[in-house]
């Protein structure tokens, strides 16, 4: 009797899962290898742990490098003797003199030479006669194969040699809208990510020559957006520079979106008759999005009782999911659950009121 077989993959995890992970991998000085779709911040978590760290960073390309490059180069050191002289990120490494995260980018596309190269570093941590600093540890980053990236596979031997984990990011909308919210993206698009949270995750490998919706590609759109609308763009020019950034399927839906956002009830009137002021029907949904992450950019200690008092219209009205974001949106608009919102009666007494909300 046979067992059914099944698909090898690396355990799945977001940003916020992934980052004590690679700190833990660090301070073991054990590699980890990040895998996952283009766009969606591989690179840049590695970056921020190495930060985080206060580590030094080295940053290499083994796609574009030759064996040459982490084995050293050859050269005669005496008439009867060569040696392999170390130069580049390699002498870096071997000289280091604190905490150093070498990051491997897209080792995955690597040729298998350059890969089988990098396979003494990143277990025995020497080659050809010569050793790391202790200080150094090793992050690598790749994508997947069916990403159509380049990447054929990763040497089984080097794959073994990764010890602090081979993980799959993957992206969560909550996760990327708060890094949203703390990146100046504009509350627009933040609110649009979380009505449309599926849009992060429905990228998909492409042989024609377009561009589609992912974190990096929507996050350059944000960018181009806030541009465009100080410049006072019209919605053809809007439409068609979005398009070109995160596709077509992505500006037509956001521009829509952002109709629907001007469109929204007044603001202002709604923080200062909290608990008369007209909110979105049941019916519009992408308004009600809307409406709340706007609310939620206008939280301070003076407008948590309106906010609070606005956050239990909705959870009445039979939107407790947009009542709990509001204010769980307010607390990242307003210093986290140290800042002045996080401290005023209101919310304390509406999260003991709605206690089972936020468990």
């Amino acid at each position: 009797m046979t067992s059914p077989t099944t698909t090898a993959q690396a355990p799945q995890v977001t940003h916020a899962q992934l980052r004590p992970m690679l700190i833990d991998a660090i301070e073991a000085q054990e590699p980890a290898l990040i895998v996952g779709r283009p766009g969606i911040g591989k690179t840049e978590l590695a970056l921020d742990v190495a930060a985080q760290l206060d580590a030094d960073l080295l940053l290499s390309h083994p796609v574009v490098e030759d064996p040459t490059t982490p084995a050293g180069l050859p050269f005669r050191a005496t008439e009867d003797r060569a040696d392999f002289l170390p130069f580049g990120v390699l002498y870096k490494a071997i000289h280091a003199e604190r905490l150093t995260v070498w990051m491997l980018d897209d080792l995955g596309q690597a040729p298998p030479q350059t890969q089988a190269a990098y396979m003494q570093l990143l277990l025995s941590r020497a080659c050809n006669g010569h050793r790391l600093s202790p200080h150094v540890r090793f992050i690598a980053c790749t994508n997947r194969r069916a990403d159509r990236a380049a990447v054929q596979t990763i040497l089984e031997p080097v794959k073994t040699r990764f010890l602090g984990g081979i993980y799959e990011l993957i992206v969560s909308a909550a996760e990327w809208s708060q890094w949203a919210i703390h990146h100046d993206q504009p509350l627009e698009l933040v609110a649009f990510a979380r009505y449309r949270p599926n849009l992060l995750e429905e990228w998909t490998a492409s042989a024609d020559i377009v561009t589609s919706a992912q974190p990096r590609t929507i996050a350059a759109a944000g960018r181009a957006y806030k541009r465009l609308t100080a410049r006072g763009a019209d919605d053809a020019q809007m439409f068609t520079r979005l398009a070109g950034i995160a596709g077509q399927a992505f500006a037509t839906e956001f521009c829509a979106f952002c109709r629907v956002w001007r469109d929204l009830p007044d603001l202002d009137a709604a923080l200062a008759h909290p608990n008369t002021a007209p909110i979105p029907p049941r019916d519009n949904i992408a308004a009600r999005w809307a409406f709340a992450t706007a609310i939620a950019a206008r939280a301070t200690r003076t407008t948590a009782p309106a906010i609070v008092t606005l956050a239990d219209r909705l959870i009445q009205d039979d939107g407790a999911e947009l009542g709990v974001l509001m204010v769980q949106s307010s607390l990242h608009h307003s210093g986290g659950p140290k800042g002045d919102f996080a401290q005023t009666r209101a919310y304390i007494t509406h999260c003991t009121t709605h206690q089972a909300l936020y468990v």
